[in-house]
């Protein structure tokens, strides 16, 4: 084998796979050209070479179309285990071999399965490398293109902003037009129910027609069949000798081996065709595109998520519209289909659920379907009426109850519940569907397996008495110091040598002096922008009631975590503030963590950057909450100066059962590892689920498993020894 110069750096990858391999002695990593790209030691072993070269004869070398079968191989070599796995490109051909050599143990390594599972997204990085150095050094993509890599650059790495998705698909088009001169771009992908046509402002209409009917059809079927970009600058129409008055460029959307869509770019026959180049250029965006057409996708039944849902009300907020029908459903006992057949019978009537929303017909003038969590889905049927709502509804609920069974031999069916509500251009369309929720939940108490209807008038009543109702008893319980803190400890899942912490939460007293959820609050909040203060008044209110404490707290080392809004981290006074703030109380800013969300974060990086810098000069900590749910984290998580990472709970609650979870937990886990930064799972229900997070790594844990809230004033007694009569059983959720 030769050794070529190491233009790509895989040294980070090969620290990686160490990482989540600790076993692993030696690595490296090679071509179908037998070149060593990477290896710990710069050296080969011949041994090593041979396997790797067979495993390159057998996958046809170089070919395009030939592959391996199999994820690789595995071998012993002296006293020392031998993994070789697969590296592909985006379209699964052989691109090269990482190799490893283990050291053996008593109970021996895990299957080539599994070490392909657990370094396989890893691989999928190696292979894009080993595919672009080889484009390099084939002449096929010229490094000294500087313009088109500072474009290529600039688009692949657009931020949101505040932007949608579906923003940013239609910015990425329009780069691409751009780039590529051309008149029309069409971007289908089924899976998704997405087609989106982007063209000149002079172009017919008929015309954008006409190329959408020709990508959804023809070249959708000829990019499956062929998994491979197309350049046709000659078509003929079907069925017909006469030539299309179009030159194409075709590109399929690919992952995990499966064509999702089809980007088709073109132009008029009277311009300059399409060329090679033109193709690679295309092709170096189809990872951008197909990350912001899949990340508001609910993988399991494939409608779109509740993340899609929030952006969708944003829009229409913004654009002061709505005229809209929603039909809310909750599947009937799913639960006993869960304990009598298992979760992945469960996931199975799910996913047939949620094929039978997505395809029954809306309309002409369409909708969106959406998951909104577990078994509830929300369809948005535009321009409908309460009764052709009710109508559309009373269809889908039969289709479900005709075609979702399980059980073998003795069927047992599952149905739906739906409420049905309606948003007009004088209400929002967050009313509605709390109305149609509301709905649905009538129809439970009803008998389940109904349709229930929310009269308009009953929506305008319900916006008056709760939302504004809702809104004056904040205001109230903020001059009356009816707001009340609790505190839920967050506990060390294996290392007994930490301290216990804890997150500070906001509760309201009612006039009654009964204790309210945040749920009962928090929405009205959000919405009449009442969250900076509700934030002040938790910040001050902490620093009052923790000063007393703090030699208890340096003593213990606790900490007690402050969670912040997004208005709030984008005022510029607000940093300032909380410093006068601590200052005063003469508590240590070593005691308080801030938690940020991910999404607030990004939302506003600046400030951000700003808040953690100016409270990080007093020693204060600082903690991400809700991680992994955003698009984009990983490209600002080194920006923000944080020491933990709280992983989304919606992750937590099924990491036992689902893989998937799992798979984004153990991420986390990797990426808290790299930049030695803490983990904390938040929504642990029960032990069993807080040990085997412990076993996975997950540094801390919090929930109703590990510990439930109580008043701050009970928790700080305990802390510095004082019993509080009572004191374990008043809790708050």
């Amino acid at each position: 084998m030769s050794q070529d110069a190491q233009e790509f750096d895989f040294a980070p990858c090969a620290q990686m796979i160490k990482a989540l391999v600790p076993r692993a002695t030696w690595i490296a990593f090679i071509d179908t050209a037998d070149s060593l790209l990477y290896s710990s030691d710069g050296t080969i072993l011949p041994e090593v070479a041979a396997i790797v070269s067979e495993m390159i004869a057998a996958g046809g070398g170089n070919s395009d179309t030939e592959t391996v079968d199999g994820i690789g191989r595995s071998a012993e070599i002296g006293d020392l285990l031998a993994y070789f796995l697969r590296v592909t490109d985006d379209r699964g051909r052989l691109v090269g071999v990482t190799c490893l050599l283990c050291r053996s143990s008593q109970g021996g390594l895990s299957t080539l399965e599994a070490v392909d599972k657990l370094l396989r997204a890893l691989l999928v990085l190696v292979g894009r490398d080993i595919s672009q150095r080889a484009a390099i050094e084939s002449g096929r993509f010229n490094l000294n293109e500087t313009v088109e890599l500072n474009w290529l650059l600039d688009v692949t790495q657009l931020r949101a902003g505040g932007k949608s998705e579906s923003d940013l698909i239609g910015d990425t088009l329009a780069a691409i037009e751009k780039r590529l001169d051309a008149d029309w771009i069409v971007l289908h992908v089924p899976g998704c129910h997405l087609t989106r046509v982007h063209g000149r402002k002079d172009g017919a209409e008929q015309t954008g027609e006409q190329l959408r009917e020709l990508t959804t059809g023809y070249l959708l079927r000829a990019v499956q069949k062929r998994a491979q970009t197309l350049v046709v600058n000659k078509i003929r129409e079907e069925g017909s000798k006469a030539l299309l008055p179009f030159r194409i460029l075709c590109v399929p959307l690919m992952a995990e081996n499966e064509c999702l869509g089809v980007v088709a770019v073109y132009n008029s026959s009277r311009r300059r065709s399409f060329t090679n180049d033109d193709a690679r250029v295309l092709e170096r965006l189809v990872p951008r595109l197909n990350e912001l057409v899949t990340a508001n996708i609910d993988r399991l039944t494939g409608v779109q998520s509740r993340r899609a849902l929030e952006e969708r009300i944003q829009t229409l907020t913004k654009l002061g519209e709505a005229n809209a029908a929603i039909v809310y459903g909750d599947v009937d006992q799913l639960h006993v289909i869960n304990e009598l057949y298992g979760f992945s019978q469960g996931d199975d009537c799910l996913r047939r659920i949620g094929e039978i929303w997505r395809t029954v017909p809306m309309g002409s003038a369409g909708g969106g379907v959406y998951r909104l969590t577990g078994d509830r889905f929300l369809a948005v049927l535009n321009g409908a009426t309460l009764n052709q709502a009710r109508t559309w509804a009373e269809n889908l609920r039969e289709q479900i109850a005709r075609n979702v069974s399980v059980g073998e031999p003795a069927r047992l069916p599952l149905t739906v519940t739906l409420g049905v509500a309606v948003a007009t251009g004088d209400t929002r369309l967050e009313h509605a569907i709390a109305a149609a929720e509301t709905a649905c939940k009538a129809g439970k108490d009803r008998g389940r397996n109904r349709v229930e209807v929310f009269e308009a008038a009953d929506l305008s009543l319900m916006r008056r008495h709760e939302d504004v109702a809702v809104f004056r008893e904040i205001i109230d319980a903020l001059s009356d110091e009816r707001f009340v803190l609790f505190a839920q400890p967050i506990v060390p899942l294996w290392d007994p040598t930490r301290p216990t912490n804890f997150e500070l939460l906001v509760r309201m007293r009612d006039k009654s002096g009964n204790i309210l959820a945040p749920e009962s609050f928090m929405s009205a909040a959000t919405r009449y922008q009442l969250l900076p203060q509700i934030d002040r008044w938790v910040v001050s209110h902490s620093l009052k009631e923790l000063a007393p404490y703090a030699s208890q707290l340096d003593e213990t080392g606790a900490r007690f975590a402050i969670n912040l809004s997004g208005p709030s981290l984008a005022d510029p006074e607000f940093a300032d503030w909380v410093r006068s703030a601590l200052r005063s109380s003469g508590l240590s800013g070593a005691n308080l963590v801030f938690e940020v969300t991910e999404t607030a974060a990004i939302g506003n990086l600046d400030a951000a950057k700003r808040f953690i810098e100016r409270l990080g000069e007093l020693d204060c900590n600082f903690a991400l909450d809700d991680f992994g749910t955003g698009l984009s984290s990983l490209a600002y998580l080194k920006e923000l100066k944080v020491e933990c990472l709280k992983i989304d709970g919606a992750f937590v609650r099924d990491v036992l059962r689902d893989s998937g979870s799992e798979s984004m937990v153990r991420a986390v886990l990797h990426i808290a590892r790299q930049l030695n930064l803490v983990t904390v799972a938040e929504h642990i229900e029960d032990q069993e689920t807080a040990e085997y997070l412990g076993k996975l790594g997950v540094v801390y844990g919090q929930g109703y498993g590990c510990g439930a809230p109580q008043p701050l004033e009970s928790v700080l007694n305990q802390l510095a020894g004082v019993t509080t009569p009572g004191a374990q059983r008043q809790v708050a959720g």
